[in-house]
Protein backbone atom coordinates (compact mmCIF):
# COMPACT_ATOMS: atom_id res chain seq x y z
CA UNK A 1 0.00 0.00 0.00
CA UNK A 2 2.77 2.43 1.02
CA UNK A 3 4.83 1.52 -2.04
CA UNK A 4 1.90 2.16 -4.39
CA UNK A 5 1.21 5.55 -2.80
CA UNK A 6 4.88 6.55 -3.00
CA UNK A 7 5.00 5.52 -6.67
CA UNK A 8 1.89 7.56 -7.47
CA UNK A 9 3.34 10.62 -5.77
CA UNK A 10 6.67 10.23 -7.59
CA UNK A 11 5.01 9.74 -10.99
CA UNK A 12 2.73 12.72 -10.45
CA UNK A 13 5.65 14.94 -9.50
CA UNK A 14 7.59 13.81 -12.55
CA UNK A 15 4.70 14.53 -14.91
CA UNK A 16 4.35 18.11 -13.61
CA UNK A 17 8.09 18.88 -13.72
CA UNK A 18 9.17 21.34 -16.42
CA UNK A 19 12.90 20.77 -15.94
CA UNK A 20 14.11 18.24 -18.48
CA UNK A 21 17.44 16.72 -19.50
CA UNK A 22 18.18 15.82 -23.10
CA UNK A 23 21.27 14.23 -24.64
CA UNK A 24 22.37 14.72 -28.25
CA UNK A 25 25.25 13.14 -30.18
CA UNK A 26 26.60 15.69 -32.65
CA UNK A 27 28.92 14.92 -35.57
CA UNK A 28 30.17 17.61 -37.96
CA UNK A 29 32.24 16.79 -41.06
CA UNK A 30 33.16 18.33 -44.39
CA UNK A 31 35.34 21.13 -43.03
CA UNK A 32 37.78 23.05 -45.19
CA UNK A 33 40.84 21.01 -46.19
CA UNK A 34 43.23 22.81 -43.80
CA UNK A 35 41.01 22.32 -40.71
CA UNK A 36 42.91 20.52 -37.94
CA UNK A 37 39.84 18.48 -36.92
CA UNK A 38 38.00 16.99 -39.89
CA UNK A 39 35.45 15.00 -37.87
CA UNK A 40 34.14 16.99 -34.91
CA UNK A 41 31.99 14.96 -32.54
CA UNK A 42 30.73 14.79 -28.98
CA UNK A 43 27.72 14.26 -26.75
CA UNK A 44 26.00 17.34 -25.39
CA UNK A 45 23.64 17.00 -22.42
CA UNK A 46 21.30 19.84 -21.50
CA UNK A 47 19.21 20.31 -18.35
CA UNK A 48 16.82 23.25 -18.61
CA UNK A 49 13.32 24.48 -17.79
CA UNK A 50 11.21 23.57 -20.80
CA UNK A 51 8.36 25.81 -19.58
CA UNK A 52 10.50 28.97 -19.46
CA UNK A 53 10.34 31.18 -22.54
CA UNK A 54 14.10 31.82 -22.36
CA UNK A 55 16.69 30.02 -20.26
CA UNK A 56 19.47 32.44 -19.27
CA UNK A 57 22.95 31.89 -20.68
CA UNK A 58 24.75 29.52 -18.33
CA UNK A 59 27.19 26.64 -18.05
CA UNK A 60 24.99 25.11 -15.33
CA UNK A 61 23.04 22.26 -16.87
CA UNK A 62 25.49 21.69 -19.75
CA UNK A 63 27.66 18.59 -19.84
CA UNK A 64 29.94 17.85 -22.79
CA UNK A 65 31.58 14.43 -23.20
CA UNK A 66 33.92 13.18 -25.90
CA UNK A 67 34.07 16.51 -27.74
CA UNK A 68 37.25 16.62 -29.81
CA UNK A 69 37.36 20.31 -30.78
CA UNK A 70 39.67 22.50 -28.65
CA UNK A 71 38.22 25.62 -27.02
CA UNK A 72 39.69 28.02 -24.45
CA UNK A 73 36.65 29.40 -22.62
CA UNK A 74 33.88 27.82 -20.57
CA UNK A 75 31.13 26.40 -22.79
CA UNK A 76 27.63 27.75 -22.15
CA UNK A 77 24.16 27.29 -23.55
CA UNK A 78 20.80 29.00 -23.71
CA UNK A 79 17.32 27.66 -24.54
CA UNK A 80 14.90 29.88 -26.46
CA UNK A 81 11.40 28.38 -26.40
CA UNK A 82 9.91 31.02 -28.70
CA UNK A 83 12.36 30.22 -31.50
CA UNK A 84 12.66 26.54 -30.47
CA UNK A 85 16.44 26.26 -30.27
CA UNK A 86 19.35 25.56 -27.97
CA UNK A 87 22.45 27.68 -28.59
CA UNK A 88 25.83 26.26 -27.54
CA UNK A 89 29.15 28.08 -27.63
CA UNK A 90 32.15 29.08 -25.57
CA UNK A 91 31.47 32.73 -26.49
CA UNK A 92 27.75 33.55 -26.36
CA UNK A 93 27.31 37.28 -26.96
CA UNK A 94 23.53 37.68 -26.67
CA UNK A 95 20.23 35.87 -26.38
CA UNK A 96 20.44 34.63 -29.97
CA UNK A 97 24.09 35.13 -30.94
CA UNK A 98 27.58 33.77 -30.42
CA UNK A 99 30.96 34.85 -31.77
CA UNK A 100 33.74 32.63 -33.08
CA UNK A 101 37.12 34.34 -33.41
CA UNK A 102 40.03 33.05 -35.51
CA UNK A 103 42.43 34.20 -32.78
CA UNK A 104 40.93 32.22 -29.88
CA UNK A 105 40.06 28.50 -30.18
CA UNK A 106 36.31 28.18 -29.87
CA UNK A 107 33.10 26.70 -31.26
CA UNK A 108 29.39 27.31 -31.60
CA UNK A 109 26.18 25.88 -33.02
CA UNK A 110 22.39 26.19 -32.88
CA UNK A 111 20.37 23.05 -32.22
CA UNK A 112 16.83 23.60 -33.56
CA UNK A 113 13.74 21.64 -32.45
CA UNK A 114 15.28 20.00 -29.36
CA UNK A 115 11.88 18.63 -28.30
CA UNK A 116 11.04 17.24 -31.74
CA UNK A 117 13.31 16.18 -34.58
CA UNK A 118 16.60 17.93 -33.74
CA UNK A 119 18.71 19.56 -36.45
CA UNK A 120 21.82 21.70 -36.61
CA UNK A 121 22.08 24.11 -39.52
CA UNK A 122 25.51 25.59 -38.79
CA UNK A 123 28.54 24.32 -36.87
CA UNK A 124 31.68 26.47 -36.56
CA UNK A 125 34.98 26.17 -34.76
CA UNK A 126 38.11 28.29 -34.77
CA UNK A 127 41.76 28.60 -33.84
CA UNK A 128 45.19 29.00 -35.42
CA UNK A 129 44.01 32.17 -37.19
CA UNK A 130 41.08 30.62 -39.07
CA UNK A 131 37.40 29.72 -38.77
CA UNK A 132 36.14 26.39 -40.14
CA UNK A 133 32.57 25.56 -41.21
CA UNK A 134 31.05 22.07 -41.39
CA UNK A 135 29.21 21.16 -44.60
CA UNK A 136 27.62 18.03 -43.14
CA UNK A 137 26.13 17.88 -39.64
CA UNK A 138 24.21 15.09 -37.99
CA UNK A 139 22.52 15.12 -34.60
CA UNK A 140 20.84 12.23 -32.84
CA UNK A 141 19.02 12.04 -29.54
CA UNK A 142 20.70 9.52 -27.23
CA UNK A 143 19.58 7.95 -23.98
CA UNK A 144 21.14 9.39 -20.87
CA UNK A 145 22.82 7.57 -18.03
CA UNK A 146 20.72 7.68 -14.86
CA UNK A 147 21.96 9.94 -12.08
CA UNK A 148 23.22 8.28 -8.87
CA UNK A 149 20.14 9.51 -6.99
CA UNK A 150 17.92 7.67 -9.51
CA UNK A 151 19.84 4.46 -8.93
CA UNK A 152 19.46 4.85 -5.15
CA UNK A 153 15.69 5.34 -5.48
CA UNK A 154 15.33 2.40 -7.84
CA UNK A 155 17.36 0.02 -5.65
CA UNK A 156 15.54 1.25 -2.54
CA UNK A 157 12.20 0.57 -4.26
CA UNK A 158 13.25 -2.99 -5.07
CA UNK A 159 14.33 -3.44 -1.46
CA UNK A 160 10.99 -2.20 -0.13
CA UNK A 161 9.07 -4.42 -2.55
CA UNK A 162 11.16 -7.43 -1.49
CA UNK A 163 10.66 -6.66 2.19
CA UNK A 164 6.91 -6.33 1.67
CA UNK A 165 6.78 -9.73 -0.02
CA UNK A 166 8.84 -11.41 2.71
CA UNK A 167 6.74 -10.08 5.56
CA UNK A 168 3.40 -11.27 4.18
CA UNK A 169 1.57 -13.28 6.72
CA UNK A 170 0.44 -16.71 5.68
CA UNK A 171 -3.28 -17.34 6.08
CA UNK A 172 -4.29 -19.01 9.30
CA UNK A 173 -5.72 -22.50 8.64
CA UNK A 174 -8.29 -23.82 11.12
CA UNK A 175 -9.62 -27.30 11.26
CA UNK A 176 -13.06 -27.98 12.71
Amino acid sequence: MFLAAASAVALGAQADAAVITQHFAVTATGFEADAPVQNASGVFSFTYDNAAFITPISSVGLKITGFNVPFDREAKFSFNKGNDFLMVSDNITGLTAFTVSPVIPGFGFFLRHPGGTPEIQSFLYSGNGAIWHASQISVQRVAGVPEPASWVLMIGGFGLAGAALRTRRSPLVRFA
